[in-house]
């Protein structure tokens, strides 16, 4: 099956910060990815408009966006994000997985990860 993921041991570092950051202010974990995507957009957010200097003009919040995000460390769920003009997908490509027991939960890729 397909997977549009980082694998779960692959993407625990890039989760430390945001899980950390709920811990801290006592929020519970009840949607641990909803969450994680949610502090990634706010946070992704707050830094653009730091940089715009008051110039809150789209296209100039959408290019600001696009260069910070190619260097972004902290991804939560994604290990590739990148945007460029008229895309509407940060997250491109995922694995091919198969459960490593039949009735098991845990994820083995059958590869690296592939963008179509």
């Amino acid at each position: 099956m397909t997977y549009p993921f980082d694998l779960p041991d692959r993407r625990r570092v890039r989760l430390d910060y945001p899980l950390g950051w709920f811990s801290f202010r006592h929020i519970p974990v009840v949607a641990e990815q909803v969450q994680t995507d949610t502090f990634l957009a706010c946070s992704l957010l707050a830094d653009v408009l730091n940089r715009m200097a008051d110039n809150f003009v789209r296209p100039y919040l959408i290019e600001q966006l696009q260069a910070l995000l190619e260097h972004r460390l902290i991804t939560g769920y994604y290990p590739h994000l990148t945007l460029a003009s008229n895309q509407r997908f940060a997250s491109k490509g995922g694995y091919v997985v198969h459960f490593r027991d039949p009735g098991g939960t845990v994820l083995v890729a059958e590869g690296d990860w592939i963008v179509p």
